[in-house]
């Protein structure tokens, strides 16, 4: 079961106590505050007694040593409360942990127009939650969705699915309206254009297809990348399409003589006549637009390679300390001719574009910041960026397929001042998906072990100004 765990954001004690519904909600607070609300547990008011209890539930794992102290009290109310909070934290996060380890990663998030709704993809399912509960609003039988989005008038919920078809259904009622095949591979992005008349998907196939709805006819496809697209979106004004290449997560050796990647090309297209306007200079597979269509953000894979280096040996770069050397697993790589071994260095970066000039906006903070860009998201207003982090990236070989070495990146999500490029707040854990509400007071995080943290974006920003 995907849990969601929601952090500075208040929830009804009903739903964090009881570990018998599929979500886990997590509120966070500082040790001072976990403090002031122990003592109030044994307030003389009942109000105030089951405010603290629902609080106290609410951070979860953070308050579990101090409340196992409180278990102790003199006052009996206080004991008799802490005692039941440690009860069931703790099975919360035994329910949570084995769920957890069933469910693989978020590949992706997206909030309903209205906030009331988000949408997650995960190895396993398509699920969709209420925000304001946590709880899940319904999930499809379909094992494995690689993407979401919302329609722009909330009504129509878009995923991608592992086989190789789109579908859409009623968020309100989680019955499916239709199901659109074409692709031969997974379908790894959806984009609604800005009237919700075109619906595009991008596929491991290399295609992008775009269809007319309500009826889902198939208007058009072109060719985006010969490696698979992974991510789309379309401008604000709906006139320019973005794609992104293949998979932050893999890499793939080529050609036996001088390994290299064909990985994360961006290119963008006009969606009237499907003809490329521009492919950009950096890399990217994951992009986003701006809400003022004005910059594109990209998030994508640099690799580098050594080869002749023995197996087994563990590769280091001092000049990216934020990355980790991957250990070589095989010293074959293709057929024909072959090397003693083949090494990686790989990470994330993540880049800004002017999409009518096409030329790289990226700040010196952020160009330097190796380790983020396994996901990108622009808040509603365009100040903020959110970029995740830490995907464990693969080395496979092109030809055989099989894997060859393993590299894990950083664990920190970050937030960035687009203006400026720099770094306001690294925070949470590894994150494979990033979505901001449409108010933009709440940041979506997901990451390993199908985990989503919802975040208050005001409290991330404490202490950090933003032009």
């Amino acid at each position: 079961m995907l849990q969601v765990r929601i952090h500075l954001l208040a929830v009804p004690l009903a739903l964090l106590v009881g570990p018998a519904w599929g979500a886990e909600l997590k509120l966070e607070r500082n040790p001072a505050e976990i403090v002031r609300l122990i003592k109030q547990l044994g307030s003389e008011k009942f109000d105030e007694r089951e405010r603290a209890s629902k609080e106290l539930a609410g951070v979860g794992e953070t308050a579990l040593e101090p409340l196992r102290k409180a278990a102790a009290s003199g006052d009996a109310e206080v004991r008799s409360r802490a005692a039941a909070l440690v009860q069931a934290i703790e099975a919360r996060l035994r329910a949570g942990d084995l769920a957890a380890s069933k469910e693989g990663r978020v590949h992706a998030l997206a909030f309903s127009p209205d906030g009331k709704w988000l949408a997650s993809a995960t190895n396993y399912h398509l699920q969709v939650w209420e925000v304001s509960t946590g709880t899940e609003h319904f999930r499809s039988s379909w094992e494995g969705a690689y993407a979401v989005a919302f329609s722009p008038d909330g009504r129509s919920l878009a995923a991608g699915m592992k086989d190789h078809t789109v579908r859409l259904w009623d968020p309100s009622t989680g019955n499916q309206r239709l199901k659109l095949p074409g692709h031969h591979e997974g379908v790894t992005a959806v984009a609604f254009s800005p009237d919700g008349r075109v619906l595009a998907s991008g596929s491991y196939d290399g295609t992008i297809r775009f269809w007319g709805l309500p009826a889902g006819r198939h208007r058009r496809t072109i060719r985006g990348n010969e490696e698979g697209i992974t991510g789309i979106a379309f401008s604000p004004d709906g006139k320019t399409l973005a794609s992104g290449g293949i998979a932050t997560t893999e890499v793939t050796i080529n050609t036996n003589l001088a390994p290299i990647t064909h990985a994360d090309v961006v290119r963008l297209w006009d969606v009237a006549t499907g003809m490329e306007v521009r492919k950009l200079e950096g890399r990217g597979s994951v992009v986003a637009f701006s809400s003022d269509g004005k910059t594109l953000a990209t998030g994508g894979l640099t690799a580098v390679f050594a080869l002749n280096r023995k197996p087994g040996e563990l590769i280091d770069d001092e000049t990216s300390p934020d990355a980790r050397g991957g250990r070589i697993l095989a010293n074959e790589v293709g057929t024909g001719i072959q090397i003693a071994a083949v090494s990686i260095h790989a990470y994330p970066l993540v880049h800004l574009w002017g999409v009518t000039t096409g030329k790289e906006l990226t700040g010196p903070e952020l160009r330097k910041s190796r380790g983020v860009g396994s996901a990108v998201a622009f808040s509603p207003d365009g100040k903020l960026l959110a970029a995740g982090a830490g995907p464990v990236i693969e080395l496979r070989s092109k030809r055989l397929g099989n894997l060859i070495g393993t590299q894990e990146g950083p664990d920190k999500a970050s937030l960035w001042a687009t203006s400026t490029g720099k770094l306001l707040r690294k925070f949470g854990g590894r994150a494979s998906a990033v979505a901001f509400s449409p108010d933009g007071q709440t940041l979506a995080v997901g990451g390993a072990k199908a985990v989503i943290t919802l975040w208050d974006v005001a409290t991330l920003l404490e202490d950090r100004r933003v032009k």
